[in-house]
C-alpha cells in the first residue's frame, strides 16, 4: 500500500463515517476508498486506517513519518585531519635551522645514523617539541625516555 497524502486519508475518514451512519454502503465505501487507494482492506491495513482515524479525530498528525528523517549532512562529525602540505623543518626559526643541520651532518659524517637524545640534548636552541620531532617520536615518550636514561645512570650494579 502506498503512503497516502493527508487530503486523502480526510477523504477515507468522510467515506467511513458516513458508511458508520448508514448514509452509504460497505460496497460503495470500499468503492471509494479503492478508488484513493488503489487497494481493498484487509484486517491489518482496516486497523491502521482506524487507528489513524482516531488520531485526526484527535487533532493529531496522520502524516506518515517513513523517509522523513534528516539525512546525515556533509562536514557532519569528526573531521579528517588535514596532511600537511610542509615538513617539521618548515616550522623551524633560521637560527633553529641551522643548528639542526650541524647536527645532522655530524651524524652522517662519524655513520652513526641512530639518532640518541643525549646528542640531541646538545641543541638547546630547540624546545623539547621540536627535539621529539626530529627523533620522530611523541614529546610525551621524549620525556618518558629521558627519565629512564636518568634512572639508568642513577642505578649501581
Amino acid at each position: 500500500m502506498r503512503h497516502l497524502k493527508t487530503e486523502e486519508w480526510v477523504k477515507i475518514f468522510n467515506a467511513y463515517d458516513d458508511f458508520k451512519n448508514r448514509k452509504i454502503s460497505k460496497f460503495e465505501f470500499e468503492q471509494i476508498s479503492f478508488s484513493i487507494r488503489q487497494n481493498y482492506w484487509n484486517k491489518g491495513s482496516l486497523k491502521i486506517m482506524l487507528r489513524k482515524r482516531k488520531m485526526y479525530n484527535l487533532n493529531m498528525n496522520i502524516q506518515s513519518k517513513t523517509g522523513k528523517a534528516s539525512k546525515k549532512g556533509k562536514g557532519v562529525g569528526r573531521k579528517k585531519r588535514k596532511a600537511l602540505d610542509y615538513t617539521w623543518i618548515d616550522t623551524l626559526k633560521d637560527d633553529e635551522k641551522d643548528a639542526v643541520i650541524k647536527y645532522y651532518y655530524r651524524i652522517f659524517s662519524e655513520n652513526n645514523i641512530d639518532a640518541d637524545i643525549k646528542n640531541i640534548k646538545e641543541i638547546e636552541k630547540l624546545s623539547s617539541s621540536n627535539k621529539a620531532k626530529i627523533l620522530l617520536i611523541a614529546r610525551s615518550t621524549y620525556y618518558e625516555k629521558l627519565k629512564v636514561k636518568k634512572n639508568r645512570k642513577t642505578k649501581i650494579y
